[in-house]
């Protein structure tokens, strides 16, 4: 296997949810560090979005069509009369496998964007004065309330990467937001997930279950909107009941 079709396959295994924790902190470190590999998630996330949609639309058609097909030769006619009765036992079975297929199929599908729009709400970024972090916190806070994100987000990253800054954790969630309004949830969900023991943990756990949710993994979703509703105080609880029960249904 060349070291490309390796690469594709672990970044599959990673979207899939199939690595270890271990591991997936591998990746995030690899996405901070490469570039051309956080480009390679970005594009197999978005593949595997418009494939997933693509590929149910087309078996519903499909199977909509040989259910009318179906409904259609199932009415008796003499010539079925006069059949052995093997051949009714074996109409009688496939009618009835295609509605239970039908049942399943034109279930409504869980449209997760339009859901992520009902619940996701842009943050309102502070003012930091007074410190060296303040002048470079202006400009991407200038960026930001003007809806440049990737401009803000450069900022963001400059003030994490710079070891005589301040305010770093307050840099990342917002970086994470940035990411959000890119529509790259994959890499906000890696931010908001590395300040599990700061003081944006609160809005951290909710902001990563609202990008699993973006991405489409509703499994890691619903787990982090669990551990939401393991805190008994957290500032989100309501939400995340009625966001859980809405998945689950």
């Amino acid at each position: 296997m060349s070291e490309e079709n390796a690469t594709l396959q672990l970044i599959e295994q990673y979207l899939s949810g199939a690595l270890s924790p271990e591991q997936e902190q591998d990746i995030h470190l690899r996405i901070d560090e490469d570039e051309h590999f956080a480009q390679l998630v970005k594009e197999r996330a978005a593949g595997r979005y418009l494939a997933r949609s693509t590929a149910k639309d087309e078996l519903t058609t499909s199977l909509k069509a040989h259910y009318w097909q179906q409904k259609e030769t199932s009415i008796p006619s003499k010539r079925l009369i006069i059949k052995p009765w093997y051949y009714l036992s074996a109409a009688v079975i496939l009618i009835l496998l295609v509605f239970g297929l039908r049942s399943w199929l034109f279930t409504p599908s869980i449209d997760t964007n339009e859901i992520f729009a009902q619940y996701y709400e842009q943050a309102s970024i502070p003012e930091i004065r007074g410190v060296d972090t303040a002048p470079l916190w202006e400009t991407a806070k200038n960026y930001y309330q003007g809806q440049a994100f990737d401009q803000a987000s450069l900022v963001f990253q400059e003030i994490i990467e710079d070891s005589t800054m301040r305010y770093k954790d307050r840099a990342r969630f917002f970086l994470g937001l940035c990411y959000l309004e890119m529509n790259q949830a994959d890499l906000a969900a890696h931010q908001f997930e590395q300040l599990s023991q700061s003081m944006f943990r609160d809005q951290s756990m909710w902001f990563t279950a609202l990008a699993w949710l973006k991405i489409g993994n509703l499994d890691k979703t619903k787990a982090s909107l669990q551990t939401i509703l393991q805190r008994s105080r957290h500032y989100k609880m309501k939400e995340a009941e009625t966001l859980q029960k809405q998945l689950s249904q």
